[in-house]
């Protein structure tokens, strides 16, 4: 494959990378919680057995991302889906993203 050639696919990736960032990042919070937790959303484990079993996790989390602004993290998950696609969280926020712009829920 040519460098031209290499470089454009290596562009289109990082394009689509970030655009489904983008597109995670708007996904209600609910959604990605039970991604994270690989459940669906209605199967979510109730607030005070989070906090009993999650507790420490949710609060590193939460640091980490407030230490962040929005685009950061948006940056650091689109490296995050190009550099692990395999990753089991990367397949399943992927998974959410298409189950929800695919049936999002009635308003």
């Amino acid at each position: 494959m040519s460098r031209a050639l290499a470089h454009r696919l290596r562009r289109l990736e990082e394009r689509w990378a970030l655009q489904m960032a983008r597109r995670i990042m708007r996904l209600p919070p609910l959604v990605c919680l039970a991604a994270y937790l690989d459940c669906a959303p209605e199967a979510l484990p109730a607030p005070e057995d989070i906090a009993d079993e999650l507790l420490p996790e949710l609060e590193h989390l939460i640091a980490h991302a407030r230490q962040q602004t929005p685009h950061e993290r948006t940056r650091a998950l689109a490296q995050s889906l190009l550099a692990e696609p395999d990753c089991p969280i990367n397949q399943r926020l992927l998974g959410a993203l298409a189950r929800y712009e695919g049936h999002p829920p009635e308003a």
